[in-house]
């Protein structure tokens, strides 16, 4: 009996050790996630004509992370994007950005032309968190 106990102390204090070990072994880096949403108020425009791209930027990771929006489309000369100098937030788990708005005014020479824009969610070591995009139709 005597020799029964010492076996059980044994074998719980190795799979004890084995857990703690385990647990001690977990991930400790903090994640770094987000997502983006990116909506124009206007799909379709005139040309010359202005609308709104309204952007936010979510954290759903488990740690406090800084991070900026950056826009770029395929044709720069054909596509303006303006928005306040101060796209950068200090985001909490869970939080977001709020709703931004950027104005974006579009020119074509043709009938119809279509724009591709990216709104990027960057984190401050400069990587992209999350990239979505949208299209905007400019007509004559």
């Amino acid at each position: 009996m005597v020799w029964g106990c010492k076996k059980m102390k044994k074998i719980f204090f190795g799979v004890l050790f084995l857990l703690v070990f385990l647990v001690g072994c977990g991930d400790t880096e903090p994640k770094i996630s987000g997502y983006a949403t990116a909506n124009l108020e206007k799909q379709t425009i005139k040309n010359g004509e202005t609308t709104q791209l309204n952007v936010k930027g979510f954290n759903n990771g488990n740690a406090p992370v800084k991070v900026h929006f950056e826009f770029a489309t395929d044709k720069p000369e054909a596509v303006k994007l303006s928005y306040p100098a101060n796209l950068e937030f200090v985001l909490q788990p869970g939080e977001d950005t709020g709703n931004r708005r950027v104005s974006v005014q579009a020119f074509t020479d043709t009938i119809r032309t279509d724009y591709l824009i990216v709104a990027k969610l960057v984190d401050e070591s400069g990587k992209i968190v999350y990239s979505t995009n949208t299209i905007l139709s400019v007509i004559k």
